[in-house]
């Protein structure tokens, strides 16, 4: 009877934990929140002890309802000549990826998303280049995800997980899950236009392991700031104003 139990248990664990998981053509994002424009945001990194700016990034989003299209360009704020660009496309009502390419200094890239996703990763470098070729469809593209992640029905202690695909050469695998695992509402001071309700949201990443704060506006999903670490440094995007 004990093991029944424990067996029942698990089965119901695992039923509704298969429940939350958000897949292209799903229905709980609320596409009312996606709007055009442009927006920037600056990137904060510690050093020392203190945050400096260093790279300021420029978002263009524009959603058609056929499709949804990210563009976003990097610029490094010590070296303004030092610039990378990348675009997502995704269609607009399932918001499964379609494209995405990238282009930096040091490397290109270019995806091409159907039944499975293939392309190619050049490291201007080394000179090597990384033909990408992975089964299966049932995710997001990473660059298009944070605009996702906005339309999800946050509420206090919702959770949630996304697959995104996001591929680097160093990845142990290019299909990392997003562990929505927090969700609260707080109060998100500007310096320019004062306080702002906001959903903070918690995102755990395991491929790497990397733990992501968001700060959306809870009425319009703006977001307004991205706190988060990586390679053991601390780093901070506030969204620019004016």
């Amino acid at each position: 009877m004990k093991y029944t139990l424990t067996l029942l248990l698990a089965v119901a664990a695992l039923f509704g934990h298969s429940q939350t998981i958000q897949v292209p053509g799903g229905h709980t994002f609320d596409k009312k929140y996606l709007k055009n424009g442009s927006y920037d945001m600056t990137l904060f990194m510690e050093r020392e002890g203190k945050m400096e700016e260093a790279f300021l990034f420029t978002f263009s989003v524009t959603y058609t309802g056929k499709i949804l299209s990210v563009y976003t360009s990097m610029v490094m704020l010590a070296d303004t000549t030092s610039r990378s660009t990348d675009t997502s496309i995704s269609d607009g009502n399932t918001f499964k990826p379609i494209y995405r390419s990238s282009n930096s200094a040091f490397h290109k890239m270019v995806l091409n998303y159907g039944k499975n996703v293939s392309g190619y990763y050049y490291n201007k470098e080394s000179k090597k280049k990384y033909f990408i070729k992975e089964q299966g469809s049932a995710f997001f593209d990473n660059y298009a995800y944070p605009y996702l992640l906005a339309l999800l029905p946050f509420t206090t202690g919702y959770t949630t997980e996304m697959a995104i695909f996001d591929f680097k050469p160093e990845n142990s695998r290019n299909i990392k899950t997003a562990h929505i695992n927090e969700v609260t509402s707080e109060v998100y001071v500007s310096e320019h236009s004062g306080e702002h309700k906001v959903w903070r949201v918690n995102v755990y990443e395991d491929v790497p392991a990397n733990n992501f704060v968001y700060y959306f506006d809870q009425e319009t999903r703006r977001i307004w700031k991205i706190d988060f670490e990586m390679h053991d440094t601390h780093m901070v995007f506030i969204a620019k104003e004016g």
